[in-house]
């Protein structure tokens, strides 16, 4: 928050930033009753506001890490400086928080972004499954050599990964046997 605010020259631009962030702050929270409450008791106005803001955001100091992620994400699209990637497996955290995003038009507004498939193209949540066959589809690796690849990467298989197969959704685990083949035969498109 530091940074975007030190990125800002001028009052009426740094004044804008703040609005900015307490109006991202109250939409990418909207879920959360206690930091909706804060948010709206809260005066942004001046760098020294700033740690007020983190304190509301922290609510608790529980698992707040994702909320950082998110809203700083949200922050570097509002001022232009997206695509922002998010790299997580926390599924609880950062894509509940993304789900939350899908319908939010409100939010959208506020990013300057028309609809979902604009805000998908600047917010990009990529789980390290999702990397792992990025990575496998962009080369010309054989069979052998992907499944190589996939056993070596220590991706977790016990982890519950969200994906289409043959067009079908699921959220279940996948063996690594498994992920492997279906990424060579090109069944498989990992979401999250």
């Amino acid at each position: 928050m530091e940074t975007i605010y030190q990125l800002e020259k001028g009052m009426t631009k740094k004044q804008y930033i703040f609005d900015a962030m307490k109006q991202l702050a109250l939409e990418a929270f909207r879920v959360n009753r206690d930091i909706i409450h804060n948010l709206e008791r809260c005066e942004l106005s001046s760098f020294s506001d700033l740690p007020k803001l983190r304190q509301i955001i922290l609510h608790n100091g529980n698992n707040a890490g994702e909320r950082f992620i998110c809203f700083f994400s949200l922050l570097l699209v509002h001022q232009y400086y997206g695509p922002a990637y998010i790299c997580s497996d926390d599924g609880k955290g950062v894509y509940t928080m993304y789900n939350t995003f899908v319908n939010n038009e409100s939010l959208f507004g506020i990013l300057g972004i028309d609809d979902f498939l604009g805000f998908k193209q600047q917010y990009i949540l990529l789980s390290y499954d999702r990397i792992l066959q990025l990575s496998i589809q962009n080369t010309k690796l054989s069979s052998e050599e992907i499944y190589a690849f996939v056993h070596s990467s220590g991706r977790n298989e016990s982890r519950k990964v969200i994906y289409s197969l043959d067009g079908q959704s699921f959220h279940t685990e996948i063996k690594n046997a498994n992920l492997a083949k279906w990424i060579e035969e090109g069944k498989i498109e990992i979401s999250f």
